[in-house]
């Protein structure tokens, strides 16, 4: 498989792009999404990317989440594909938006999906830990062994093994049952049920339900009018830059792409 080798400036560029689409299909297609995690904290400190992060997270509500797929494979330019359950790769347990041509690990738009939750706390714990559980099955058995290395390498080789007579439909199946088995339309508290955050961040559905329009470059995305309080708890006092040599890093690192097999 060949590469390509970025710098942070051009991941932004297409990152920036690739978001400026999305966002603007969904207004015109009344298809509910919002900025999320590090993206939602981009769009408010910034009114941009984070300059020393190219990592782009959405939500989009599990009842509307197929629509969203039809839309954006029939709306996208040429340019983006959509990363979920095409013929070119094996099923994903929820999308991505990338770059045509290339494999969705290094550039990409997480496309999380938002979902029902009970109000038991014991049952939302078990549906997280199951969620986890099945994404890591599914990132087990079909990524590249050459994206491991050392102790992480030799685990997965392991793993793959034990998970032989499960094949990836069928994990991608579960965790599709999981999704569904609390429908967000009905109930009153949602979050993601594959969060490795944990069950703290399930919040009521109404804070998904009330978004504002807020800049982000030369356009406008969604998010939460309860951002302040979100991002507290995902971040402490979010305004707080990490350590200069963080940044650095990042700024300075050179990002692999890597083509899709023609």
């Amino acid at each position: 498989m060949s590469t390509v080798t970025m710098r942070m400036e051009e991941l932004h560029k297409l990152g920036t792009e690739m978001l400026k689409c999305v966002a603007e299909i969904c207004e015109e297609e009344k298809i509910n999404y919002c900025m999320f995690f590090g993206s939602m904290l981009a769009a408010v400190r910034h009114q941009g990317p984070i300059p020393w992060d190219y990592d782009i997270d959405i939500t989009v509500p599990e009842n509307e989440y197929a629509r969203f797929i039809s839309v954006m494979e029939k709306r996208l330019p040429d340019k983006f594909w959509v990363d979920f359950r095409s013929d070119r790769d094996t099923p994903k347990c929820f999308a991505r938006i990338g770059l045509s041509g290339f494999d969705t690990r290094s550039l990409h738009i997480d496309v999380y999906r938002l979902v029902g939750f009970p109000e038991s706390m014991k049952t939302c714990k078990s549906i997280v830990k199951r969620g986890r559980l099945l994404l890591e099955m599914r990132l087990v058995k079909d990524t590249n062994i050459d994206y491991f290395t050392g102790k992480k390498r030799k685990k997965v080789q392991l793993y793959r093994k034990l998970l032989l007579p499960i094949s990836t439909k069928t994990v991608v199946k579960r965790f599709d049952k999981l999704c569904g088995k609390y429908p967000y339309e009905k109930m009153d508290r949602v979050g993601l049920n594959a969060c490795k955050l944990g069950v703290k961040y399930i919040y009521d559905k109404g804070i998904f339900d009330d978004t504002i329009l807020v800049d982000y470059c030369d356009f406008k995305v969604r998010i939460p009018r309860e951002y302040d309080s979100m991002l507290r708890q995902l971040y402490g006092d979010y305004m707080q830059f990490p350590e200069q040599e963080m940044i650095d890093s990042s700024l300075n690192a050179d990002y692999v792409l890597h083509k899709l097999d023609d």
